[in-house]
């Protein structure tokens, strides 16, 4: 579906179809390292020792434009590179990209992120929402408890951005 304004021919998708510039799509790389210690002694059944990693659906190219590596209907407005580490009483690495707030089953502890205007992040883990806005400091830190069984533990989560920004897309 297009509109006519003036001289140039827009398309409701957000990209052009005559000489005008495409729309930036934000993006920003996210990495969060996650501490999980036990309140007292937790068996070793409760532990969680995982790997799931799965390659980015974008990436920042050179140039600074970002790559949609699945084309261009694969993200509309927004795409987050997101590596998760947990350490201490949990061990674990993931990796994944969120396309447009979906946030593939692999994601730990019920991780979900939205984006809202302002570049302000909503970040849901267990059963608790932070908020962060990257445009005022690259590096959070947050708590969360988890009980498993019998076992309380303290998730202590440190959240860094780096290339956060809108930029130009690109498809292969």
């Amino acid at each position: 579906m297009s509109l006519l304004l003036g001289l140039n021919l827009i398309s409701v998708d957000g990209e052009t179809s005559d000489s005008a510039t495409p729309r930036k799509l934000f993006f920003a790389d996210i990495h969060i390292v996650a501490e999980v210690k036990p309140e007292g002694t937790c068996a070793d059944e409760h532990r969680i020792t995982e790997r799931v990693e799965e390659g980015f659906k974008v990436e920042l190219t050179e140039d600074k434009r970002l790559l949609r590596k699945l084309g261009k209907k694969s993200v509309d407005y927004y795409a987050l590179n997101v590596v998760f580490q947990k350490l201490n009483f949990d061990t674990g690495r993931y990796q994944f990209s969120v396309l447009d707030g979906v946030v593939p089953d692999m994601a730990p502890h019920k991780f979900r992120i939205r984006r809202r205007p302002g570049n302000i992040l909503d970040l849901y883990y267990l059963d608790q929402v932070f908020n962060i806005q990257l445009n005022q400091s690259p590096v959070y830190s947050f708590t969360a408890k988890e009980t498993r069984g019998k076992c309380e533990l303290t998730h202590t989560l440190n959240v860094f951005t780096e290339k956060n920004g809108y930029y130009l897309p690109q498809d292969i």
